[in-house]
């Protein structure tokens, strides 16, 4: 859904709002997700926050694997499973059980080594990951 509709469907429910103040509400989300986010993904969830569903129309990650810079977390990649490497078990500060699961995902930009800890690498491995597929 172009970005244009969905500020005509948040000006239709939110009869308070001005046209300047939704592309205001959009343009911060963008600033803070770091230029991440497309106007029409930020839209979106400046809609979402304003409790207005969405068209029910899937919002695609246009991240690319050149684009990971440092210091992201809980991003959302497309891409290829490349090689899965063993969970490895560990002891955090003498008392608790930790683990830590590490793969390489890649996509027609480069590849990139993903790590799953805990319960995030316990589901990695019941998935079954199938390299190059």
């Amino acid at each position: 859904m172009p970005t244009q509709d969905i500020i005509k469907k948040i000006l239709a429910l939110k009869p308070n709002l001005t046209e300047e103040a939704v592309r205001e509400l959009i343009e911060k989300e963008r600033a803070k997700a770091a230029g991440l986010l497309t106007e029409e993904a930020a839209a979106h969830l400046v809609s979402s926050n304003l409790g207005i569903n969405g068209a029910g129309e899937r919002i695609e990650a246009k991240l690319k694997i050149r684009d990971l810079t440092p210091g992201l977390s809980d991003v959302s990649l497309t891409g290829r499973v490349i090689q899965v490497f063993p969970s490895r078990t560990f002891e955090r500060d003498g008392k608790k059980q930790g683990k830590v699961l590490r793969m390489i995902l890649g996509d027609k930009t480069g590849s990139a080594v993903l790590v799953f800890w805990d319960e995030k690498a316990d589901h990695v491995e019941a998935s079954k990951l199938d390299p190059g597929k």
